[in-house]
């Protein structure tokens, strides 16, 4: 793209291909201040007065970032004014609601964001973000290191309900080249250019290589590919839906039936169950998928029968012969999911998948005062982690928790922090050996933590080791990070 014309072409042409939302629609744009999304406010402006959209914006103010989120607000505050457009601010403490509901600080944040945009846009209207080309390559690289399926590696999609992706062709020079041709300013995150999260590092660090080892265009010729996956996808998803439709009897399918259709057809159903039954659209894990396929086999010992636990209070129950996925009912005998889980040894660092739907990433990291602890991420002594499992709890597991005075029992520890009974024997628990380090969102180990470390003035220095969990399908999601 060689013009701003050129990139609002682009954009109107993008629009019109994917079926955008009909003449007169309220469109809500996600508006950090940063290049992104500022780039993309400007240019649909530009082209949307043939559609007569009423075009909004939204600003959130995670409570991260101190002056400098303060700054974001402000110029976000004075764009809007300048351009006659609606704003709608709202701040939110993100670290603190991320340790009060057990999510990282990531996750919550993404979460706490889509909701907002929902919720300014309403019911009939929609939401615009800003992720462009590049980031489609850095989403489809990091599902193909997880092991993702056909519609992990088709990435993000141009619309997917009520969201819009208006800027997804475009690249990143495409858009600052976009903002310098027009003196469009803008805000930049530093934090966009620290190496200390996934995503960074692929954007940072391993694109640039795959550019340098095959001549460039690496992030064109990766979007390109997710492209052609999509339509494949979006294929196998139209005949699994018809499928699902003709086997379902109420709000159960036959086991016979679904184990007779083709395996990509039948992980679809399963999906297509659980986000019925969730309400949204969040996606379930292979490991999960996986495992209600294999509670639903013929060749088991005792016929089809059993649950699973699945993420989200969710359960598949396989009884008659018949398939249903339901809330978890309190005072039910164990979920077949609720046996011990495998025990994994820790990647350290890297990324360790557990079984019931678990993505504990391990980075190592040389500042610790620096990161924000919660319940799903902390911080680490490197040499406790030596040997580290992650498994489920143990008769006789001990624990000593930072701030107590000695070990404790962790079955004990669990009844006193309130900890509901059905999910004592779900609780993650990182060990090495017969020591357990971190049960997230209970306690750590005094010696093993490093802030206890830091705070007692034995941290002494060099590398931590910095741990932090999300479920499996939430990982997949692409980060809505500050500065877009």
């Amino acid at each position: 793209m060689s013009s701003p014309n050129s990139l609002e072409t682009a954009v109107l042409r993008a629009i019109r291909r994917t079926g955008a939302p009909p003449p007169g629609a309220r469109v809500v744009v996600g508006l950090s201040g940063g290049p992104d999304s500022t780039c993309l406010l400007h240019a649909l402006l530009a082209v949307t007065p043939p559609l007569r959209w009423r075009i909004e914006a939204a600003h959130l103010h995670h409570g991260l970032r101190g002056d400098s989120a303060d700054a974001d607000e402000a110029f976000c505050r004075a764009l809007c004014a300048s351009l006659c457009v609606p704003l709608a601010v709202r701040h939110v403490d993100v670290a603190a609601l991320a340790a009060a509901t057990g999510r990282s600080l990531e996750t919550c944040g993404r979460d706490v964001r889509y909701e907002f945009l929902r919720e300014t846009a309403g019911p009939d209207g929609y939401v615009a973000v800003a992720h462009h080309r590049d980031d489609q390559a850095e989403t489809v690289l990091m599902n193909l290191s997880r092991g993702a399926g056909l519609d992990g590696l088709a990435g993000m999609r141009p619309v997917a309900g009520r969201l819009l992706r208006p800027l997804l062709a475009a690249s990143r020079a495409d858009i600052l080249a976009y903002l310098a041709r027009r003196g469009i300013p803008y805000r930049t995150d530093p934090t966009n250019a620290l190496p200390d999260a996934t995503r960074n590092r692929v954007r940072l660090e391993v694109l640039p290589r795959l550019d340098a080892a095959f001549g460039g265009e690496v992030s064109d010729h990766i979007a390109q590919a997710a492209a052609l996956l999509a339509e494949d996808a979006e294929y196998l998803g139209s005949l699994a839906a018809a499928a699902y439709a003709g086997l379902r009897e109420g709000d159960a399918v036959p086991c016979a039936s679904l184990a007779a259709q083709p395996r990509p057809l039948a992980a679809r159903i399963v999906r297509e169950m659980y986000a019925e039954a969730r309400g949204d659209r969040k996606d379930l894990s292979r490991r999960a998928t996986e495992a209600v396929l294999a509670l639903c086999a013929p060749d088991r010992p005792n016929g089809p029968s059993g649950r699973v636990s699945l993420p989200g209070g969710l359960e598949a129950r396989v009884a008659r012969g018949r398939l249903r996925m339901a809330a978890v009912s309190p005072g039910t005998e164990p979920a077949e999911g609720g046996a011990p889980r495998e025990a994994l040894a820790l990647r350290v660092p890297g990324v360790t998948e557990t079984s019931d739907g678990w993505h504990v990433e391990a980075v190592s990291i040389e500042k610790p005062e620096e990161m924000v602890y919660t319940s799903l991420a902390w911080c680490f002594r490197p040499e406790t982690l030596a040997g580290c499992t992650v498994r489920s709890r143990r008769e006789g597991d001990e624990i000593r928790p930072e701030g107590g005075s000695g070990s404790r029992s962790l079955k004990r520890l669990l009844i006193d922090r309130k900890v509901p009974r059905e999910d004592r024997d779900a609780a993650l628990v990182f060990a090495a050996g017969d020591r357990v380090l971190w049960v997230p969102g209970v306690a750590v180990d005094a010696e093993a933590s490093a802030r206890a470390a830091r705070s007692a003035g034995t941290a002494g220095t060099g590398h931590w080791i910095r741990i932090a969990l999300v479920r499996t399908g939430e990982a997949n999601a692409p980060m809505a990070r500050q500065g877009r």
